[in-house]
């Protein structure tokens, strides 16, 4: 109970970190491109504790975990070409219905709630609970439909070229991966990072114990093939068959790794793995803590953006799907890996976080709604047309991106309930 109130603990921080970061990197372009920002807060939308500094509402909702940005003119039915007449209507009459909104302009009401979605997002009218529309800018506004709705629009993410959109978009994909390249050099350089430089320790009893090597002894060549790190040497028993004799080199600990002359030989006969079937020699990898320099930190920190990027890519692969899903983790894994991180230090935990920062950075470019790389798509696709997408299109899009991201955190949640509940 106490690790299961620990996780969920840990699990809110992190996250919600990370989200406040990426949701920031909106915020601040937004803002630099003189966009207005309704709200700017911690947590799932719904109840909150609130206070308004320049326009933007800022606060802490009920459930706090994440956090959002909406930012003016991207709610809501914005190309509607009946948005003009329906503010100046509002305007004019003061206060008024959805359901009169919806019988004078001779639409339905789901359609014209999308309308005043769009109208309140750019903060022209206000809507209370029981759906009556109040007007926000002065009576004689009314008179001219037009100027009224473009002063509304003015400093809205509406007027903005399309480039400047897709900035918007990629800020917090962008904040996400500076500041996890950012930790990952720091953490790199002050405490180090466990590498495997070639030691190995034989499971006792195994081919590898019975042939003779010593624990911490570097396998320098299988066969006459040279192997530098326990990647490399399990390929090579892999090219083998169970029940062949190997020929193993290696160097006892101590001795310089460049000091050909004091190589010994010993004959190691595979067996098969107990778990897999596979061949076995019976060592495992001996990691050493080894701290860096600042650009070898640097480095490092962009080998591991671009491993993130390549396992993410798995995905999009059949091949390796199955693999690359198993290897992810839900809300609920990333929660219990967040307290174990805590349990074992601050540099630790501090690690985690730049790991999970660069994955969601990374998920964020999948080209799917309503993630941003999707978004930006459907920018890039209405710049090509020169003219925007339909609402329903945009809906159904979104509609299926909204289903395959479902599917995917229902299928890690099972996984990761399974897998610690199990353990």
């Amino acid at each position: 109970m106490t690790f299961g109130i620990s996780a969920l603990f840990w699990g809110i921080i992190t996250l919600s970190l990370l989200v406040l970061v990426h949701e920031g990197g909106h915020f601040f372009a937004a803002r630099a491109f003189g966009i207005r920002v309704r709200e700017f807060m911690i947590g799932l939308p719904g109840p909150k504790l609130s206070w308004k500094s320049k326009n933007t509402l800022y606060g802490v909702t009920a459930i706090p975990l994440g956090g959002y940005v909406k930012v003016v003119g991207m709610e809501g039915d914005q190309h509607n070409p009946l948005n003009e007449a329906v503010l100046a209507y509002i305007t004019a009459k003061r206060e008024v219905e959805i359901e009169d909104l919806a019988e004078h302009f001779n639409v339905n009401e789901t359609k014209m709630y999308s309308i005043v979605l769009a109208l309140r997002d750019l903060q022209a009218v206000t809507m209370k609970k029981n759906e009556t529309i109040r007007a926000v800018h002065p009576l004689e506004a009314a008179e001219d439909p037009d100027a009224l709705y473009q002063e509304a629009r003015a400093d809205s993410y509406l007027t903005l070229p399309a480039w400047k959109r897709i900035v918007i978009l990629l800020s917090g994909i962008l904040l996400n991966l500076v500041m996890a390249i950012a930790v990952f050099t720091v953490v790199f350089s002050l405490w180090g990072m466990y590498q495997d430089v070639g030691h190995v320790i034989p499971v006792p009893g195994a081919p590898a114990d019975l042939a003779g090597v010593p624990a911490e002894a570097r396998i320098v060549t299988i066969d006459g093939v040279a192997v530098s790190n326990f990647d490399e040497l399990t390929a090579q028993i892999q090219t083998h068959q169970v029940g062949d004799s190997v020929t193993l080199e290696y160097q006892e600990p101590g001795v310089a790794y460049s000091n050909e002359m004091a190589y010994l030989t010993v004959t190691a006969t595979l067996v098969a793995n107990p778990d897999s079937g596979l061949p076995f020699l019976g060592v495992s990898p001996h990691f050493v803590k080894v701290r860096m320099s600042p650009i070898a930190a640097i480095a490092t920190s962009f080998e591991y953006l671009w491993l993130t990027a390549k396992a993410i890519a798995g995905f999009f692969n059949p091949a390796s799907f199955t693999q690359t899903i198993d290897q992810s983790a839900s809300v609920v894994g990333i929660a219990v890996i967040a307290a174990e991180a805590v349990k074992a230090g601050p540099y630790e935990y501090a690690g985690l976080i730049a790991a999970i920062s660069l994955s969601l950075g990374l998920m964020n470019l999948l080209p799917i709604p309503p993630l941003d790389g999707g978004k930006i798509v459907l920018e890039l696709i209405e710049k090509i047309r020169r003219k925007p997408l339909s609402l329903n299109v945009s809906l159904g899009i979104s509609a299926v991106g909204f289903s395959l991201l479902f599917t995917l955190m229902a299928y890690l949640l099972y996984n990761d309930f399974t897998r610690f509940i199990a353990r």
